[in-house]
């Protein structure tokens, strides 16, 4: 296999990745996450395998963080080392980043709407 293809899998692996960590099941938690990786990236997909997948869920168990974000993590770098890890890494972080980006964008805008005052000042009174 060339670079190309494996930079090429390791896209496609990290957008399914990010699909997932955004999704409403993600918001059910890391126990049910990991749960929904499983399903997906093993039974029904088929990209690792049920070693792979436990023995990431072992170490990422082991270590203290997000679980299912180190568990991504890892299986991004087992199968295509340090890009894939990465790619991983960004698929879980780039989401909320962008939400709490478009959150606060949102906030600025209508901070001054009279309606809205209330709201951004409440936690500013003593």
């Amino acid at each position: 296999m060339n670079a190309s293809s494996n930079l090429l899998r390791s896209i496609r692996s990290a957008t399914f990745l990010c699909i997932s960590s955004a999704s409403v099941p993600g918001l059910r938690g890391p126990v049910a996450l990991v749960g929904y990786m499983h399903r997906d990236l093993v039974e029904r997909k088929g990209w690792i395998s049920e070693e792979d997948y436990r023995e990431g869920m072992a170490l990422a168990q082991l270590a203290p963080g997000p679980l299912a974000a180190q568990l991504g993590i890892y299986i991004g770098y087992v199968h295509y080392g340090i890009w894939g890890a990465t790619l991983a890494g960004l698929a879980f972080v780039l989401p909320s980043f962008l939400m709490v980006l478009a959150l606060g964008w949102v906030y600025t805008l209508l901070k001054e709407f009279p309606s809205c005052r209330q709201y951004s000042t409440a936690s500013a009174r003593p």
